[in-house]
């Protein structure tokens, strides 16, 4: 009896450890397969990073070869499209100011009705 008795803890003993090796293996599994995504991600982000620095040393070298009227008149349509974003991103701040007043409200609203309806449920309470 003893011996039935020792091999079947022997058994779950054995079974925990195939599952505690299974677990680290799956677990490991998800990490080298989360290490895989973000190794993908940056590998992105470098080819993205080094197409930039093609497209800017080409437009680098293409202001080279402007005359001084020409790179004038470059500046100044920068200058217009800054002008043009800057006035985009003031209209859109603008925008924005107004829709976060128009959710405070609509928060402090609803704080009101949450209090209204608490303060309500304690009166029906106390009856």
């Amino acid at each position: 009896m003893f011996d039935i008795a020792k091999a079947a803890v022997k058994g779950v003993k054995e079974g925990f450890e195939e599952a505690n090796i299974k677990y680290k293996q799956e677990e490991l599994e998800r990490k080298r397969q989360a290490a895989e995504r973000e190794l993908e991600k940056a590998r992105a982000e470098e080819a993205k990073k080094r197409e930039e620095q093609v497209a800017i040393i080409k437009e680098k070298e293409r202001l080279a070869g402007l005359s001084t009227n020409e790179i004038l008149a470059e500046a100044v349509m920068a200058l217009r499209g800054f002008y043009t974003k800057y006035e985009e991103l003031e209209d859109y701040c603008k925008g924005m100011c107004i829709r976060i007043g128009d959710l405070e409200d609509d928060v402090l609203e609803l704080q009101a009705k949450i209090e209204e309806l608490s303060n309500n449920n304690h009166k029906d309470d106390n009856r």
